[in-house]
């Protein structure tokens, strides 16, 4: 998913620094995470894991803190006595809740989804603290001013981290007349200086970040996006998704976002589900029928009390998911996208509950059990949940379980099943991504993928043919796709047409600058043709300009390729890097004690070969250098 483009191809993480990342886009902040991610930790999993947890720990800690704030001094009799009660519930059920783990499982929105949040929730705490500071002769400067600065601050951090955090001032107002003014318009008035600049800080933010043009098409209902390749929304396949059609199906999608956080059992990374394509489609017209029942509910709540907790949590989820209901995506509905929002949901939920509880139930001993049954409850299916993640097969078998119409789910099945070394069984799902990929002559939504997978199957089997006629079928249908050159490119270099081979390889290099695979297939047709220089000049910019410096036979080949053009440092810099990746490599060993024997630095090479000599002492090339060292 977005891991892919955002952290394993991403080749600007490699060089970019903080003064050439800061205010350059809408999500700098997630860019500049992931590049020190990568400069000190390698990009490590386990590193960015252990990130989006603590992200989603700290959003627990200060929504605890915000309720406890909020609700201990509240106008309403049942939320002051059960207060405690009620932020324990929803902070656990935040924290624990299965639909939370595709936000913290999933890295890249961790990052994105996760950290805006945190921030978000940060500028609350901070709007919540400033009112709760006294007001001096002189507003009491000393304090509100830099809680005023830091506010703005963290405003401008989450809205540079991802888009949802345009809903933050609308986020401070709601809470301010809820939970700070409650009710009191003359107080709320009292701060509405403070909101202005929050409102106008966001606008000029995103109106800087987004430009006119997008909020323009947005009001005038005119935004449109492409459909996403093996993601396609449309039954007919058409190529763009406007913005009417995305808006009307997502009442269905609101819909179940409120209902996998009373019955998670359906959660999907991947959901299978198609546009609305009609007004007067059932799919429209029942759940928008639902949300002009809720709305009619919530006014009448409304009337009755104007900071009703069943309205406010209501109105949270909405404001939270709104924005996303208006903007067409290429994803129509997707869990992580309700992170935030279900705070809203939770707190509705857990005020009905404690109503039950306090009305009908009065132990207090039988409050706490249920209590604790339900966030038991929770994280024991988000326990069930995390295992799903465990693995690509068990990943991937959930999503075909769920989404047995989304071509991408059982094309990455059968790419699990490769890893498992099911072969035959992976061209199954393969065939089967194929035939569910309608994108209806749209060559732009053409799914490729299962072709290129396949044809590895093929190869890997030995039927070279079989894979390369497959990928000209897929380059028939769009000869615009830089995977299918590299791999024809791969195929044909293997098959002996280095000709056609090279031919290839240039195409994919043409329609994707970063293809990295293709530089080093060129590199090592190249250096078989003794033409070193040019094979250098190729791995090189795969190594410095992509991630093939990660894999060990680029480095490998790289490390050749220099030491036959007596390109020394490149040598040095590629066998370093492959031993760090392989430590007890022999050969490589052995290379770097003659790259630094050829250039004199005979005490880095006698360490070099003593350590080659350790991994192989019966290698003569070994000895014989040992002995001409000593001799020397």
């Amino acid at each position: 998913f977005d891991d892919l483009p955002n952290i394993l191809n991403y080749t600007k993480l490699k060089l970019t620094t903080f003064s050439e990342l800061y205010l350059s886009s809408s999500r700098w902040v997630c860019i500049w995470l992931n590049s020190l991610i990568y400069q000190y930790f390698n990009s490590s999993p386990f590193v960015c894991r252990l990130i989006n947890l603590a992200f989603h720990t700290s959003a627990g800690l200060i929504l605890f803190w915000l309720l406890t704030h909020w609700w201990s001094h509240s106008k309403n009799s049942l939320i002051k006595r059960n207060w405690n009660w009620m932020a324990t519930i929803v902070t656990g059920t935040f924290l624990l809740h299965p639909v939370q783990s595709q936000t913290t499982c999933y890295i890249i929105q961790g990052q994105l989804e996760g950290l805006a949040s945190l921030l978000i929730l940060i500028c609350l705490a901070l709007y919540t603290q400033y009112c709760k500071e006294p007001v001096g002769r002189h507003g009491n400067l000393i304090t509100k001013l830099p809680l005023v600065l830091l506010l703005l601050i963290m405003l401008t951090l989450a809205s540079s981290t991802k888009e949802i955090a345009i809903i933050t001032p609308f986020l401070i107002l709601l809470c301010d007349w809820f939970w700070i003014a409650q009710g009191n318009w003359i107080e709320l008035k009292s701060r509405f200086k403070l909101h202005l600049t929050l409102f106008f800080t966001t606008s000029v933010i995103y109106l800087y970040y987004l430009k006119s043009q997008f909020f323009i098409n947005m009001l005038l209902g005119k935004a449109s996006v492409q459909s996403s390749v093996g993601n396609l929304l449309s039954p007919t396949g058409d190529l763009f998704i406007s913005q009417t059609e995305f808006i009307r199906s997502q009442f269905k999608v609101l819909l179940h976002y409120l209902y996998i956080a009373i019955w998670p059992f359906d959660i999907c990374i991947e959901y299978d589900w198609q546009l609305t394509r009609y007004w007067s489609d059932f799919d429209c017209l029942v759940p928008g029928l639902i949300w002009v029942l809720i709305s009619i509910g919530l006014i009448i709540l409304w009337r009755k009390n104007n900071i009703h907790p069943i309205v406010f949590g209501i109105l949270w989820f909405l404001i939270c998911t709104i924005p996303r209901s208006l903007a067409p995506s290429g994803e129509l509905l997707v869990d992580y996208k309700v992170y935030l929002a279900n705070i809203g949901w939770l707190m509705t939920l857990s005020y009905l509950l404690i109503y039950f509880l306090d009305k009908y139930l009065k132990s207090r001993v039988a409050q706490i059990a249920i209590l604790i049954l339900i966030i038991t409850g929770c994280a024991t299916t988000t326990w069930y949940r995390k295992l799903v993640w465990s693995s690509q097969l068990t990943f991937w078998e959930d999503v075909i379980k769920k989404a047995p119409h989304k071509a991408r789910g059982f094309n990455n099945y059968g790419m699990a099943l490769i890893e498992q070394n099911e072969l035959d069984k992976s061209i199954f799902y393969f065939k089967k991504a194929l035939n569910l990929n309608h994108f209806n002559g749209h060559r732009e939504t053409f799914f490729w993928d299962p072709y290129i997978n396949l044809a590895n199957v093929y190869a890997m089997q030995n039927q070279i043919d079989l894979a390369v006629d497959l990928i000209r079928k897929g380059l028939a249908i769009n000869p615009e796709v830089a995977n299918l050159h590299n791999n024809l490119g791969a195929l044909l270099e293997f098959q002996g047409k280095k000709d056609e081979a090279i031919i290839h390889l240039h195409k994919a290099i043409q329609l994707k600058s970063n293809s990295g695979q293709a530089m080093c297939t060129l590199g090592k047709i190249y250096l078989a043709s003794n033409q070193p220089e040019l094979a250098w000049q190729w791995l090189k910019r795969a190594c410095q300009s992509t991630h093939m410096d990660r894999v060990a036979a680029t480095l490998q080949i790289f490390a050749e390729a220099s030491i036959k053009t007596k390109h020394w440092t490149d040598a040095v810099w590629a066998l370093e890097k492959l031993l760090l990746i392989q430590p007890n490599h022999m050969e490589s060993w052995l290379n770097l004690g003659s790259v630094y024997y050829f250039n004199g630095a005979n005490e880095r090479a006698k360490i070099c070969y003593n350590k080659a000599s350790q991994l192989n002492p019966n290698d003569p090339r070994i000895k014989q250098m040992l002995v001409k060292m000593d001799y020397q």
